[in-house]
Protein backbone atom coordinates (compact mmCIF):
# COMPACT_ATOMS: atom_id res chain seq x y z
CA UNK A 1 0.00 0.00 0.00
CA UNK A 2 1.33 3.34 -1.04
CA UNK A 3 0.88 5.57 2.42
CA UNK A 4 2.96 8.45 0.62
CA UNK A 5 2.67 8.68 -2.98
CA UNK A 6 0.11 7.80 -5.87
CA UNK A 7 1.53 5.20 -8.30
CA UNK A 8 -1.05 5.96 -10.58
CA UNK A 9 -0.33 9.62 -11.33
CA UNK A 10 3.80 9.88 -9.73
CA UNK A 11 2.03 12.54 -7.11
CA UNK A 12 1.99 13.14 -3.60
CA UNK A 13 -1.13 12.00 -2.42
CA UNK A 14 -3.83 15.10 -2.19
CA UNK A 15 -3.65 14.98 1.71
CA UNK A 16 -0.07 14.98 1.92
CA UNK A 17 -0.25 17.73 -0.72
CA UNK A 18 -2.56 20.18 1.30
CA UNK A 19 -0.82 19.63 4.08
CA UNK A 20 2.47 20.58 3.13
CA UNK A 21 0.75 23.80 1.26
CA UNK A 22 -0.48 24.28 4.89
CA UNK A 23 2.48 24.08 6.73
CA UNK A 24 4.54 26.16 3.99
CA UNK A 25 1.92 28.82 4.18
CA UNK A 26 2.03 29.11 8.10
CA UNK A 27 5.83 29.06 8.09
CA UNK A 28 5.93 31.95 5.87
CA UNK A 29 3.31 34.06 7.44
CA UNK A 30 4.68 32.96 10.81
CA UNK A 31 8.45 34.04 9.88
CA UNK A 32 7.97 36.92 7.78
CA UNK A 33 5.38 38.01 11.08
CA UNK A 34 8.32 38.73 13.19
CA UNK A 35 9.73 41.39 10.61
CA UNK A 36 6.61 43.39 10.13
CA UNK A 37 3.83 43.21 12.63
CA UNK A 38 6.04 46.37 14.27
CA UNK A 39 5.47 47.85 11.02
CA UNK A 40 2.52 47.28 9.05
CA UNK A 41 -1.33 48.54 10.05
CA UNK A 42 -3.85 45.57 10.08
CA UNK A 43 -5.10 46.62 6.83
CA UNK A 44 -1.82 46.06 4.90
CA UNK A 45 -0.89 42.78 6.88
CA UNK A 46 -3.73 41.59 5.00
CA UNK A 47 -2.50 42.38 1.97
CA UNK A 48 1.28 40.67 2.67
CA UNK A 49 -1.33 37.51 3.83
CA UNK A 50 -2.59 37.29 0.34
CA UNK A 51 0.30 37.76 -1.16
CA UNK A 52 2.11 34.95 1.47
CA UNK A 53 -0.80 32.62 0.65
CA UNK A 54 -0.12 33.48 -3.23
CA UNK A 55 3.46 32.11 -2.85
CA UNK A 56 3.05 28.99 -0.66
CA UNK A 57 -0.26 27.83 -3.51
CA UNK A 58 2.92 28.63 -6.51
CA UNK A 59 5.21 26.55 -4.48
CA UNK A 60 2.55 23.98 -3.98
CA UNK A 61 1.15 23.63 -7.43
CA UNK A 62 4.59 23.79 -8.86
CA UNK A 63 6.67 21.35 -6.69
CA UNK A 64 3.50 18.87 -5.72
CA UNK A 65 0.63 19.23 -8.26
CA UNK A 66 2.61 20.14 -11.16
CA UNK A 67 0.18 22.81 -11.74
CA UNK A 68 0.07 26.69 -12.80
CA UNK A 69 -1.45 28.64 -10.52
CA UNK A 70 -3.72 29.63 -12.90
CA UNK A 71 -5.23 26.14 -13.13
CA UNK A 72 -6.60 26.87 -9.74
CA UNK A 73 -9.12 29.36 -11.06
CA UNK A 74 -6.80 32.29 -12.10
CA UNK A 75 -7.29 32.09 -15.98
CA UNK A 76 -7.98 35.86 -16.13
CA UNK A 77 -9.13 36.17 -19.37
CA UNK A 78 -12.62 37.98 -20.50
CA UNK A 79 -15.00 35.45 -19.07
CA UNK A 80 -13.05 35.70 -15.75
CA UNK A 81 -13.43 39.16 -15.32
CA UNK A 82 -17.00 39.56 -16.19
CA UNK A 83 -17.84 36.84 -13.79
CA UNK A 84 -15.92 38.81 -11.57
CA UNK A 85 -17.62 42.07 -11.81
CA UNK A 86 -21.13 40.04 -11.82
CA UNK A 87 -20.10 38.21 -8.22
CA UNK A 88 -18.94 41.77 -7.34
CA UNK A 89 -22.39 43.75 -8.32
CA UNK A 90 -23.96 40.93 -6.54
CA UNK A 91 -22.52 40.95 -3.40
CA UNK A 92 -23.22 45.03 -3.12
CA UNK A 93 -26.75 44.40 -4.10
CA UNK A 94 -27.10 41.09 -1.52
CA UNK A 95 -25.99 43.82 1.26
CA UNK A 96 -27.80 46.97 0.22
CA UNK A 97 -30.78 44.56 0.42
CA UNK A 98 -29.99 43.70 3.77
CA UNK A 99 -29.73 47.36 4.64
CA UNK A 100 -32.99 48.10 3.26
CA UNK A 101 -34.59 45.47 5.16
CA UNK A 102 -32.97 46.80 8.52
CA UNK A 103 -34.15 50.17 7.59
CA UNK A 104 -37.60 49.26 6.94
CA UNK A 105 -38.05 47.33 10.28
CA UNK A 106 -36.54 50.24 12.25
CA UNK A 107 -33.34 48.21 13.22
CA UNK A 108 -30.67 50.95 12.61
CA UNK A 109 -29.46 54.04 13.76
CA UNK A 110 -27.58 56.45 11.34
CA UNK A 111 -25.33 58.18 13.61
CA UNK A 112 -22.68 60.07 11.11
CA UNK A 113 -20.71 59.28 8.54
CA UNK A 114 -16.98 58.46 8.68
CA UNK A 115 -15.53 61.37 7.48
CA UNK A 116 -16.98 62.78 10.53
CA UNK A 117 -15.64 60.45 12.84
CA UNK A 118 -12.35 59.72 12.07
CA UNK A 119 -10.86 61.87 14.66
CA UNK A 120 -7.37 63.31 13.64
CA UNK A 121 -7.16 60.18 11.01
CA UNK A 122 -7.16 60.42 7.36
CA UNK A 123 -10.41 58.84 6.52
CA UNK A 124 -10.15 58.05 2.76
CA UNK A 125 -6.99 56.86 3.40
CA UNK A 126 -8.10 54.64 5.94
CA UNK A 127 -10.99 53.62 3.81
CA UNK A 128 -8.36 53.03 0.95
CA UNK A 129 -7.14 50.92 2.92
CA UNK A 130 -9.68 48.66 4.21
CA UNK A 131 -11.24 48.58 0.30
CA UNK A 132 -7.49 46.70 -0.24
CA UNK A 133 -7.68 44.62 2.53
CA UNK A 134 -11.53 43.23 1.82
CA UNK A 135 -10.06 43.01 -1.74
CA UNK A 136 -6.97 40.68 -0.37
CA UNK A 137 -9.03 38.90 1.93
CA UNK A 138 -11.71 37.70 -0.60
CA UNK A 139 -8.74 36.82 -3.00
CA UNK A 140 -6.71 34.97 -0.93
CA UNK A 141 -9.14 32.80 0.92
CA UNK A 142 -10.64 32.02 -2.52
CA UNK A 143 -7.81 30.88 -3.84
CA UNK A 144 -6.36 28.71 -0.99
CA UNK A 145 -9.81 27.38 0.43
CA UNK A 146 -11.85 26.94 -2.94
CA UNK A 147 -9.05 26.73 -5.45
CA UNK A 148 -6.24 24.89 -3.69
CA UNK A 149 -8.29 22.93 -1.44
CA UNK A 150 -11.20 21.65 -3.19
CA UNK A 151 -9.73 21.12 -6.01
CA UNK A 152 -7.28 18.92 -4.77
CA UNK A 153 -9.39 17.15 -2.18
CA UNK A 154 -11.67 16.44 -5.11
CA UNK A 155 -8.71 14.59 -6.65
CA UNK A 156 -7.99 12.47 -4.07
CA UNK A 157 -11.64 11.68 -3.49
CA UNK A 158 -11.97 10.67 -6.79
CA UNK A 159 -11.81 7.09 -6.73
CA UNK A 160 -12.93 4.41 -9.18
CA UNK A 161 -15.59 3.38 -7.16
CA UNK A 162 -16.59 7.22 -5.89
CA UNK A 163 -18.41 8.64 -9.35
CA UNK A 164 -16.79 12.39 -10.07
CA UNK A 165 -19.43 14.45 -9.14
CA UNK A 166 -20.00 12.90 -5.57
CA UNK A 167 -15.90 13.35 -5.02
CA UNK A 168 -16.21 17.06 -5.71
CA UNK A 169 -19.46 17.50 -3.81
CA UNK A 170 -17.72 16.18 -0.68
CA UNK A 171 -14.36 18.11 -1.33
CA UNK A 172 -16.88 21.12 -1.83
CA UNK A 173 -18.63 20.32 2.03
CA UNK A 174 -15.91 19.44 3.27
CA UNK A 175 -13.90 22.68 2.76
CA UNK A 176 -17.22 25.03 3.15
CA UNK A 177 -17.25 23.56 6.70
CA UNK A 178 -13.17 24.01 7.28
CA UNK A 179 -13.90 27.57 6.15
CA UNK A 180 -17.33 28.20 8.56
CA UNK A 181 -14.70 26.53 11.48
CA UNK A 182 -12.17 28.83 10.81
CA UNK A 183 -14.40 31.70 12.15
CA UNK A 184 -15.34 29.54 15.23
CA UNK A 185 -12.56 32.16 16.64
CA UNK A 186 -14.14 35.56 15.72
CA UNK A 187 -15.51 37.69 18.69
CA UNK A 188 -19.16 37.16 19.09
CA UNK A 189 -19.35 33.88 16.72
CA UNK A 190 -22.29 31.82 17.04
CA UNK A 191 -23.14 28.68 16.44
CA UNK A 192 -25.93 30.31 13.31
CA UNK A 193 -23.14 32.40 12.46
CA UNK A 194 -20.80 29.65 11.70
CA UNK A 195 -23.69 27.61 9.54
CA UNK A 196 -24.26 31.02 7.68
CA UNK A 197 -20.11 31.33 6.57
CA UNK A 198 -20.25 27.04 5.60
CA UNK A 199 -23.13 28.07 3.35
CA UNK A 200 -21.36 31.03 2.13
CA UNK A 201 -18.54 28.96 1.29
CA UNK A 202 -20.86 26.64 -0.61
CA UNK A 203 -22.14 29.82 -2.72
CA UNK A 204 -18.32 30.59 -3.14
CA UNK A 205 -17.97 27.06 -4.16
CA UNK A 206 -20.52 26.72 -6.91
CA UNK A 207 -19.24 28.93 -9.83
CA UNK A 208 -16.04 27.50 -9.08
CA UNK A 209 -16.93 24.00 -9.67
CA UNK A 210 -19.56 24.61 -12.46
CA UNK A 211 -16.79 26.98 -14.66
CA UNK A 212 -13.30 26.46 -13.46
CA UNK A 213 -13.37 30.08 -12.44
CA UNK A 214 -12.80 31.62 -9.68
CA UNK A 215 -13.96 35.23 -11.18
CA UNK A 216 -17.74 34.90 -9.82
CA UNK A 217 -16.07 33.61 -6.52
CA UNK A 218 -14.12 36.18 -5.85
CA UNK A 219 -16.21 39.42 -6.70
CA UNK A 220 -18.92 37.50 -4.15
CA UNK A 221 -16.41 37.70 -1.48
CA UNK A 222 -14.49 40.62 -1.92
CA UNK A 223 -17.96 42.99 -2.56
CA UNK A 224 -20.18 41.27 0.30
CA UNK A 225 -17.28 41.76 2.81
CA UNK A 226 -16.40 45.40 1.36
CA UNK A 227 -20.52 46.69 1.36
CA UNK A 228 -21.46 45.09 4.85
CA UNK A 229 -18.11 46.87 6.66
CA UNK A 230 -16.78 49.63 4.33
CA UNK A 231 -19.56 51.57 3.34
CA UNK A 232 -23.21 50.10 5.46
CA UNK A 233 -21.49 49.60 8.49
CA UNK A 234 -22.09 46.44 9.46
CA UNK A 235 -19.39 44.34 11.29
CA UNK A 236 -17.97 41.73 9.37
CA UNK A 237 -17.29 38.62 11.68
CA UNK A 238 -17.49 40.38 14.64
CA UNK A 239 -15.04 43.17 14.06
CA UNK A 240 -16.55 47.07 13.52
CA UNK A 241 -14.74 49.04 10.83
CA UNK A 242 -14.50 52.88 12.07
CA UNK A 243 -13.88 53.79 8.52
CA UNK A 244 -17.22 53.02 6.58
CA UNK A 245 -18.92 55.52 4.79
CA UNK A 246 -22.06 55.01 7.03
CA UNK A 247 -21.63 55.00 10.64
CA UNK A 248 -24.91 52.91 12.54
CA UNK A 249 -26.08 51.19 15.36
CA UNK A 250 -27.66 47.59 14.93
CA UNK A 251 -30.75 47.26 16.93
CA UNK A 252 -33.71 44.46 16.82
CA UNK A 253 -33.67 41.26 17.42
CA UNK A 254 -30.15 39.45 17.28
CA UNK A 255 -31.94 36.46 16.11
CA UNK A 256 -32.16 38.36 12.30
CA UNK A 257 -29.86 41.14 12.52
CA UNK A 258 -27.11 38.76 13.84
CA UNK A 259 -26.27 41.54 16.37
CA UNK A 260 -22.16 42.50 17.17
CA UNK A 261 -21.23 39.42 15.01
CA UNK A 262 -22.91 40.95 11.77
CA UNK A 263 -25.74 39.48 9.26
CA UNK A 264 -23.90 36.54 9.06
CA UNK A 265 -25.33 35.59 12.53
CA UNK A 266 -29.04 36.49 11.77
CA UNK A 267 -31.80 34.75 9.91
CA UNK A 268 -31.30 37.95 7.32
CA UNK A 269 -28.29 36.86 6.81
CA UNK A 270 -29.10 33.02 6.07
CA UNK A 271 -32.05 33.99 4.26
CA UNK A 272 -29.65 36.50 1.48
CA UNK A 273 -26.94 33.55 1.45
CA UNK A 274 -29.31 31.06 0.13
CA UNK A 275 -30.68 34.02 -2.49
CA UNK A 276 -27.81 34.52 -3.41
CA UNK A 277 -27.25 30.58 -4.46
CA UNK A 278 -30.39 30.28 -6.08
CA UNK A 279 -29.09 33.65 -7.95
CA UNK A 280 -25.61 32.46 -8.59
CA UNK A 281 -26.70 28.76 -10.26
CA UNK A 282 -29.87 30.73 -12.20
CA UNK A 283 -26.95 33.43 -14.10
CA UNK A 284 -24.70 30.51 -14.74
CA UNK A 285 -27.62 28.71 -16.53
CA UNK A 286 -28.59 31.75 -18.23
CA UNK A 287 -25.11 32.18 -19.91
CA UNK A 288 -25.18 28.48 -21.16
CA UNK A 289 -23.25 26.82 -18.18
CA UNK A 290 -24.55 22.96 -17.70
CA UNK A 291 -25.62 22.94 -14.08
CA UNK A 292 -22.55 20.09 -13.53
CA UNK A 293 -19.18 19.78 -12.25
CA UNK A 294 -16.75 21.22 -15.21
CA UNK A 295 -15.28 18.36 -16.72
CA UNK A 296 -12.13 17.34 -15.28
CA UNK A 297 -12.05 19.43 -12.25
CA UNK A 298 -11.48 16.48 -10.28
CA UNK A 299 -9.04 14.71 -12.46
CA UNK A 300 -5.40 14.68 -13.66
CA UNK A 301 -2.72 13.33 -15.83
CA UNK A 302 0.49 13.14 -16.93
CA UNK A 303 0.24 15.80 -19.67
CA UNK A 304 0.44 18.25 -16.53
CA UNK A 305 3.88 17.25 -17.02
CA UNK A 306 4.75 17.82 -20.13
CA UNK A 307 2.63 21.02 -20.08
CA UNK A 308 5.02 22.18 -17.31
CA UNK A 309 8.18 21.09 -19.04
CA UNK A 310 7.21 22.78 -22.54
CA UNK A 311 6.42 25.96 -20.09
CA UNK A 312 9.97 25.73 -18.71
Amino acid sequence: MHIFDNPIDGRLRAGWRLLIQLIAFLFLLLFSSFFLDDYLHYNMMLVWVSLIATLSVWFAGRALDYREIREYGLILNEEWWKQFFVGFVLGGLAMAFIFIYYSAMGWVEFVGYGWERANNGNFWLAFIGYFLAMCSVGYYEELWTRGYQTRNLAEGLNYSWIKTDHAVLAALVVTSVVFGLLHMGNPHVTNLSVFVIILAGVLFAIPYVITGHLGMSIGLHISWNFFQGGIFGFPVSGVYNRSSILQVRTSGPEFWTGGMFGPEAGIMGLFTVLLLIALVIWYLKKIGYPLKVKPGFANWNRDHIRHNQRIN
